[in-house]
């Protein structure tokens, strides 16, 4: 997809305010992203202007069992909110406007949502459960144990100490795209296949 989403535009059609923070979540709302580990780890974390967004959908009583937790506890919370599905160019403002992406699943082939992340220089955490953890060297791409308090120390950390500049946010797009374009990546795979079926010596 095209990405069209400028940070600063984003930001301000979604009304935020330079000091407000946004902890995304944008991913298919299921049992094993960890979406719901991430919302216990978030019970009780301090909070320092913090929201959460939750862009995805998923089966229904699952969400539902999310929303009704979250609501019972809303005190001890960051607001969240419950975006629903964003597909194609919708996505990016998304991903764009955010402070930190958090992917905390159990099984990843990929991650292509971390990547996603990335490409418009947003930070990730994320868990070793992704094929992400051998680029856990780069700053902007956090790894931890996808249980609740791993989670939550790696959250209140970020909370605490969000410091992401615009220059780092430059740095890790470039870094991304540098490494993840197609115009780099269509030689490697074709040197792939070409070894699967024995052309290349």
């Amino acid at each position: 997809a095209k990405v069209t989403a400028d940070r600063e535009v984003a930001r301000a059609n979604f009304g935020l305010e330079s000091s407000d923070r946004v902890l995304l979540y944008l991913s298919r709302i299921d049992p094993k992203k960890g979406l719901d580990r991430m919302l216990f780890a978030l019970e009780g974390t301090p909070q320092q202007n913090w929201q959460v967004w939750v862009v995805g959908d998923g089966d229904p009583n699952w969400v539902n069992k999310l929303k009704q937790w979250s609501a019972a506890r809303r005190r001890q919370l960051p607001t969240i909110h419950w975006v629903g599905a964003q597909w194609g160019e919708a996505k990016w403002p998304y991903l764009a406007a955010a402070d930190l992406f958090c992917l905390p699943t159990h099984s990843e082939n990929f991650g292509l949502a971390v990547l996603e992340s990335l490409w418009v220089g947003t930070p990730v955490l994320t868990t070793p459960d992704t094929p992400w953890v051998d680029y856990a060297h780069v700053d902007g791409i956090q790894i931890t144990r996808n249980d609740v308090n791993s989670l939550r120390g790696a959250l209140h950390h970020q909370f605490k100490n969000y410091g992401w500049t615009a220059s780092q946010r430059c740095q890790l797009k470039s870094w991304s795209q540098t490494h993840f374009h197609w115009n780099r990546l269509r030689g490697q795979y074709l040197k792939a296949y070409e070894r699967l079926i024995g052309l290349e010596a």
